[in-house]
């Protein structure tokens, strides 16, 4: 888990207040060979595409991406909305789009 190496190497830091800023202005990118499928940051994440397991079953493109908090459902069960993550999504979306 990343959180979890990230959190580590915080605490081995030194500096943890300082780790944590630059880590809420960071861009998680997550692939799945070579697409990318969702974008992190800070404790939101934005699905663009997701896809069912390993299975035969068509990849599903979001637009608007889903949007789920990870720290409060790290199993990215239950999408959050409303009006309070459209900086969020316009942000990450333009962050993915840089990165391509």
């Amino acid at each position: 888990d990343i959180s979890y190496i990230f959190d580590s190497s915080i605490a081995v830091s030194g500096k943890p207040e300082e780790s944590i800023k630059a880590a809420d202005n960071y861009t998680f990118f997550y692939y799945r060979g070579p697409v990318l499928m969702a974008a992190r940051q800070g404790s939101l994440k934005a699905h663009f595409i997701t896809h069912s397991g390993f299975g035969h079953e068509a990849p599903v493109t979001h637009n608007p991406p889903l949007v789920f908090n990870v720290e409060v459902d790290p199993q990215e069960r239950l999408p959050v909305t409303g009006k309070q993550y459209e900086s969020f999504i316009a942000s990450v979306t333009q962050a993915a789009a840089e990165h391509a």
